[in-house]
C-alpha cells in the first residue's frame, strides 16, 4: 500500500512541475483553449502612483510603474485601463479592468471600444464556428504575421523566437469630474528585439468618428491641445520592464 502512495504522490508531483514549466508540447495544447497557464496578476495604488505586474509563465515577467504626477490624487485614484493589441491595433487581451467596469465605460471610451470589439467578434466567432481572424475580416490563410493572431500567446510566449510576433501594450487614465477627456499611453513591443526597459509615450485622446458604413461605432485618437491642463499631470512618466526567460525554468534574461 505505502508504495501506491509514494508512486501516486510523485505522479501528481510530476504533473505539477509539468504544468508550471510547461514545455512547448504542454503550451500547444493550453493553447487550444486560450490558457497561458497559472498568471500571477496585481494591480495596486501606491504612494508614487500606480503599479501593474503580470506574470503568465516563470518566463515571462512584466512590470508596468507609473509615476504619478501634480495632479494624481492617491485618495481618489483615477479610473485606469491597461490591454494589449496586435500590431494593426486590434485588442487581444485586457490586463486591467477599471474596478467600476460600468462607469469607466463611459470614463475610458476608447478601451472600451476595442474591447467591445473584440468580445462582439469573439461572440460572432463562437456562434458561427469560425475563426477569430475571419470574424475580423482578417486573411486567416495569412498564417501567423503580425496582423493575423489574436492569441496573447504568440506574442507573449511563442514556442519559438523566429515565430515573435510584435505587438502594443496601452493605457487609457481619466480623473473623474476634470471636464477634459481621457488619454491614452502605449509602447510597442517585440520579442524579436527585446528591451527590459521601456517608457510609455502619450498617443493621445480619443474622439468619436462618424460610423462607419455598416453603421458600425468608430474611435479615434487624436493629437492633445490646449485644452488639456491637470490631465496632462496624472502621470509623470511609465515605465515598462519584462523580464523574459532563457528557454530553462529558473533562468531569466532581460
Amino acid at each position: 500500500r505505502s508504495r501506491v502512495v509514494w508512486g501516486a504522490l510523485v505522479a501528481t508531483l510530476v504533473l505539477v512541475a509539468v504544468f508550471l514549466w510547461q514545455p512547448a508540447p504542454v503550451r500547444k495544447v493550453l493553447r487550444l483553449s486560450g490558457n497561458l497557464g497559472p498568471a500571477l496578476d496585481r494591480f495596486e495604488v501606491t504612494r508614487e502612483g500606480m503599479r501593474y505586474q503580470y506574470v503568465p509563465d516563470p518566463r515571462y515577467r512584466m512590470d508596468l510603474n507609473v509615476r504619478k504626477g501634480s495632479a494624481f490624487d492617491t485618495s481618489n485614484p483615477p479610473d485606469f485601463a491597461i490591454w494589449l493589441e496586435n500590431a494593426s491595433h486590434y485588442h487581444i487581451k485586457t490586463l486591467h479592468t477599471p474596478q467600476s467596469p460600468t462607469s469607466a465605460s463611459a470614463a475610458l471610451p476608447y478601451w472600451d471600444f476595442k474591447r467591445r470589439g473584440w468580445e462582439e467578434a469573439k461572440r460572432e466567432a463562437e456562434a458561427s464556428g469560425e475563426a477569430i481572424e475571419e470574424a475580423l475580416e482578417y486573411d486567416a490563410l495569412a498564417g501567423a504575421t503580425q496582423n493575423s493572431s489574436f492569441d496573447p500567446a504568440d506574442y507573449i510566449l511563442p514556442d519559438e523566437a523566429e515565430e515573435s510576433l510584435p505587438y502594443r501594450l496601452l493605457i487609457e487614465i481619466d480623473q473623474a469630474n476634470d471636464d477634459q477627456a481621457s488619454l491614452v499611453y502605449g509602447v510597442d513591443i517585440d520579442n524579436a528585439y527585446p528591451s527590459a526597459y521601456q517608457l510609455l509615450d502619450l498617443v493621445g485622446h480619443p474622439v468619436r468618428q462618424e460610423d462607419d458604413d455598416e453603421g458600425k461605432e468608430e474611435w479615434a485618437l487624436y493629437y492633445v491641445d490646449e485644452t488639456f491642463d491637470s490631465a496632462l499631470k496624472l502621470i509623470d512618466s511609465a515605465l515598462l520592464t519584462i523580464e523574459r526567460g532563457s528557454g530553462e525554468k529558473g533562468k531569466t534574461s532581460k
